[in-house]
């Protein structure tokens, strides 16, 4: 019994002087742990969000280029013969038109935080898809 008394005594002391003091800094280290694989998830989370709305971009400026291309400009070429740069400039803003509905408001506000000027890219992204298919007469499809 004297044992088991001496043994207590011993873990006690033990515990006052090493392992109650170690509990704040191990606290510490473990809350620092936590938040930091918080933080790591939520920027994988962010990244595929953020991956999946400029696929969902990039979509939406093939598919308003075509439509814009099969609706209005081969509707005027038909017709006319020919493609006037007023005429560009309508079906370019139609396309653009197009694309914004298609992102919507939560589309463009994740696109804006990955591109500076989310503008100059959206344009020229059709710039190049419509360069794309007046180039290659090809079915166009997506970049990834």
């Amino acid at each position: 019994m004297r044992y088991f008394i001496e043994n207590k005594e011993i873990f006690s002391t033990m515990m006052n002087l090493i392992i109650i003091p170690l509990i704040p800094y191990l606290t510490k280290y473990l809350i620092a742990y936590i938040r930091q694989k918080t933080d790591d998830l939520e920027a994988k989370i962010k990244y595929k969000e953020i991956k999946e709305y400029v696929h969902i971009a990039e979509e939406a400026v093939i598919s308003a280029v075509a439509t814009v291309n099969q609706i209005y400009v081969d509707e005027i070429k038909k017709n006319n013969g020919v493609f006037l740069p007023h005429e560009q400039k309508i079906a370019f803003d139609m396309a653009k038109e197009k694309v914004v509905k298609i992102l919507g408001e939560t589309g463009l506000k994740v696109l804006g935080e990955v591109y500076n000027d989310l503008n100059v890219w959206l344009e020229s992204r059709i710039e190049y898809y419509v360069n794309e298919l007046k180039n290659k007469q090809t079915v166009l499809l997506p970049v990834k």
